[in-house]
């Protein structure tokens, strides 16, 4: 019998919500200083408050 783990659960949401048509940014490529990081992150998908 297979194990249910933490990262299979995170990869199971991972692709869940991309066949919703989000996107999946891995959080240290996200960067405060980024230039596109509004527009990447308010362009109707995710929405940082």
């Amino acid at each position: 019998m297979s194990r249910l783990t933490e990262s299979a659960i995170e990869e199971f949401a991972i692709k869940l919500f991309e066949r919703l048509g989000y996107s999946y940014v891995y959080a240290p490529d996200i960067t405060l200083d980024d230039k596109n990081l509004e527009r990447n992150l308010t362009n109707g998908k995710v929405r940082v408050v």
